[in-house]
């Protein structure tokens, strides 16, 4: 797993996961106040709950696997992304 940086665009930092562990578990060490991307697999409360605690923001895409999850965007923000 690599933390990237738009400036000077390069990895800053890479980290071995092991093979019994994911991305989204090992991803709490990445450097604080930093922004994070991911893919279904990092929607999980305590990832998001450690990134918001160290300073960070995240954008991690939401599938319809999660209907809870989908229901409360849809209704945070409503009709401000069209299908």
């Amino acid at each position: 797993m690599s933390a990237f940086a738009g400036r000077p665009g390069a990895a800053i930092e890479q980290m071995r996961v092991s093979p019994e562990g994911n991305e989204a578990v090992a991803a709490p060490a990445l450097p604080k106040g930093a922004v994070m991307t991911g893919d279904a697999a990092f929607c999980r409360c305590a990832l998001c709950e450690a990134i918001r605690d160290g300073g960070g923001d995240y954008l991690f895409t939401v599938k319809a696997n999660r209907p809870g999850s989908m229901s409360d965007i849809a209704a945070s923000f409503g009709d401000a992304f069209p299908p």
